[in-house]
């Protein structure tokens, strides 16, 4: 088991702490791969954009809704609700992911900020999501800022792609790398924790396929923190290449589909009272 700070080890069960030194180091690391990044990690389902959207009151729906995405990485939220006739501001702590992510196509703004200080005025978005984030953040230090960005009726929405170890081959993936954080985090702790006046959660998921090469794959795991850090990053890289040439799923195919599971948690901003 590796200590704080050391780098982390193959089948490492732990999930480092928001604001502890090894958290930190995974948490700032991807802006080293943020190329890798932007193109292999995967997009969201449209059924979920539609899902979200149709969540908000009659007058945001009918103009452009005002979207905020915290955590947003390269993008890949971020162009779903942009090609959903969204306005969309997003927020990134990390300046070479954002550096890619300001380059996106209809973006409204990138901005410097996390989960727990997001630059924006107060009752200013009518939407606030985040995706493959929330096990890097302080949860009562976001909520607390969230609920002060979204207006009164506001919507927010915690989302994870989690690979389907439903699928044999997906679980044999899981015995050659181990399961990056945001995995080990939704079997710990099961959803987010919201509070007042962010209501009530409801949980909801999506399963979709995405379309992937060999090449893809190993590209994909190599954007996983815990695998990027470790000194065993090449070996890892190449035992999932044989797994994918030689399991008999994928075995002699060019193409083939990562089979996810897209689970969202949603709370409305209770209204203000009179």
């Amino acid at each position: 088991m590796s200590s704080e700070g050391d780098q982390p080890a193959r089948t490492d069960r732990e999930i480092p702490q928001p604001g502890t030194i090894q958290a930190e180091q995974r948490r700032r690391s991807f802006g080293a791969w943020a190329t890798e990044y932007d193109r292999y990690r995967p997009g969201y389902p449209a059924q979920l954009y539609d899902y979200l959207i149709d969540m908000l009151d009659p007058a945001p729906r009918r103009k452009a809704p005002r979207v905020v995405d915290i955590g947003a990485g390269t993008g890949q939220l971020s162009v779903g609700f942009i090609a959903h006739g969204c306005s969309v501001t997003a927020v990134e702590p990390d300046d070479r992911m954002r550096e890619i992510l300001a380059a996106k196509p209809g973006l409204v703004r990138a901005l410097a900020g996390t989960a727990e200080d997001i630059p924006l005025p107060d009752a200013s978005a009518d939407l606030i999501v985040g995706a493959q984030m929330w096990h890097w953040v302080d949860q009562d230090k976001a909520a607390a800022e969230i609920a002060r960005v979204l207006k009164p009726g506001g919507v927010v929405a915690i989302i994870w792609n989690l690979r389907d170890d439903r699928i044999p081959w997906v679980s044999a993936l899981s015995s050659v790398v181990d399961m990056p954080d945001s995995y080990k985090w939704c079997e710990t702790h099961g959803s987010p924790r919201l509070t007042a006046p962010l209501g009530e959660l409801t949980a909801y998921e999506f399963d979709y396929r995405q379309p992937a090469t060999v090449d893809s794959l190993v590209g994909l795991i190599g954007t996983f923190s815990h695998v990027a850090l470790n000194p065993e990053v090449q070996q890892i890289k190449a035992d999932v290449r044989e797994l994918a040439v030689t399991h008999p799923d994928l075995r002699d195919k060019d193409q083939f589909t990562v089979p996810y599971v897209c689970r969202v948690f949603t709370a409305v901003r209770a209204r203000n009272t009179i």
